[in-house]
């Protein structure tokens, strides 16, 4: 078998080399930063989920509020314009490690990009995230009341 890692390999063309490179240094990469507002502001979610807690910085969102999922334990986000949500900018997550968060989350929930800033940063920094925003259809399943941790706990 060619050995893909290796420039010199004859039987592995350059275009195919610097693919496989690439491949590589893209399944060992960070996606991006991730933010989190409910049950993932946890350590030990984190803890079962991946087998670590990753670097966590607190971030506010602007435009946005959380609210209960009702008949559960967990929180949703939904778009209110003067709304602010504080919660974790998650950073350094490996691929493997943001498909297992992405495999927790429930339908219900869509994948976003959203401006997030960091507030441990001096002055505070505007950072690019993703996150799982509430699906519209869904909204009816979310109550008036703020997600609580304690209640979660």
């Amino acid at each position: 078998a060619p050995q893909l890692d290796s420039p010199y390999n004859p039987d592995v063309s350059d275009d195919v080399a610097a693919a496989a490179a690439e491949a590589m240094k893209s399944a060992g990469g960070d996606w991006g930063p991730v933010f989190v507002y409910g049950s993932f502001l946890i350590s030990e979610s984190w803890g079962i989920l991946i087998d670590r807690v990753p670097e966590m910085k607190v971030g506010m969102l602007r435009g946005f509020v959380r609210r209960n999922v009702t008949c559960s334990g967990f929180a949703g986000l939904m778009e209110e314009e003067n709304g602010i949500v504080i919660g974790q900018v998650v950073l350094g997550l490996k691929p493997h490690e943001r498909r297992l968060l992405d495999a927790v989350i429930e339908d219900t929930f869509e994948m976003v990009s959203v401006g997030v800033k960091i507030m441990e940063e001096d002055p505070p920094q505007d950072v690019e995230c993703t996150t799982y925003l509430f699906k519209p259809q869904f909204m009816d399943g979310l109550s008036d009341d703020d997600w609580e941790m304690e209640a979660f706990c």
